[in-house]
């Protein structure tokens, strides 16, 4: 889980949408704190 996590570093992939505002990210994590705080 981990290594899969870090991989996002080096190939760049932004599998999570917000749905919002169709901004992408990496981590899971990310797009919820994004989410919480700006929409």
């Amino acid at each position: 889980k981990d290594v899969r996590r870090h991989m996002v570093v080096h190939t760049g992939r932004k599998d999570f949408l917000c749905q919002y505002c169709a901004q992408r990210f990496g981590r899971k994590d990310h797009l919820t704190r994004h989410v919480k705080k700006s929409h």
